[in-house]
């Protein structure tokens, strides 16, 4: 999401796992390799993550935030006037701002290098095997997969429809702000599939911190990544 005519100054998140995947307009960098094994030590990482850090080294990027900041308001102000962020903000700026800042901010896909690619979110529908009440729990999954439904979800929730024909309705299709979503879920990944995530992840947004906030290089940040995600495994 972008204002006009003011000072660049992007809010990226110090410790995030988005680094080696989500702002792909650097290297296309993958967590993992076909073969299961973690790669966030790849020259290719190793390249990202310095141009990651060079937004905070150059100051164009706050390395700490206040606690309690609220990015909606410091963005209707100008005092962020560039941010990554989600469909939820489309509404939440357009409430802050009014009049005042209508028709001067906009939401772009990710820049890219070699891909745009972007993480993607979201919730799971299952049905257990073993489940007492399976055809009820189907219905219901047919029920919320359906592309009407999956409008009002978003209506309610501002969650992205995953059914893609929930996307020409109205609703979605003639707001140009969501439709640049749209067009940016054409280029994202979900996270690996392994039990261990959550605690690769954390280990990932440790380094990063260390390497934006404190004074380790991004080739220290990357082999102590992929150092740590090794020692925790896939769990698989």
């Amino acid at each position: 999401m972008t204002t006009l005519g003011t000072p660049l100054l992007l809010r990226l998140p110090g410790g995030r796992i988005a680094v080696v995947g989500e702002y792909d307009f650097k290297p296309t960098v993958t967590i993992m390799n076909d073969a299961g094994e973690f790669t966030l030590d790849s020259p290719e990482a190793i390249e990202a993550l310095t141009f990651y850090d060079s937004f905070f080294e150059e100051g164009l990027a706050p390395s700490e935030v206040p606690e309690g900041t609220d990015p909606t308001v410091t963005f209707v102000s100008g005092t962020t006037p560039m941010m990554f962020s989600g469909p939820w903000h489309v509404g939440l700026i357009t409430e802050a701002g009014g009049a005042d800042i209508e028709g001067k901010w906009g939401v772009s896909t990710i820049p890219a290098k070699d891909s745009a690619t972007s993480f993607v979110g979201g919730a799971n529908l299952v049905v257990y095997t073993d489940c007492d009440n399976k055809d009820a729990a189907w219905a219901f999954v047919n029920f919320l997969t359906r592309p009407e439904t999956q409008v009002r979800w978003y209506e309610e929730a501002t969650v992205l429809p995953a059914v893609q024909e929930a996307w020409t309705d109205p609703k979605l299709a003639d707001d140009a702000n969501v439709a640049v979503f749209g067009e940016q879920l054409k280029d994202a990944k979900t996270p690996p599939a392994i039990s261990t995530w959550s605690e690769v992840a954390n280990a990932i947004n440790e380094q990063l911190e260390k390497m934006t906030v404190g004074d380790a290089t991004p080739e220290e940040a990357a082999h102590a990544m992929q150092e740590a995600a090794t020692s925790i495994g896939t769990g698989n």
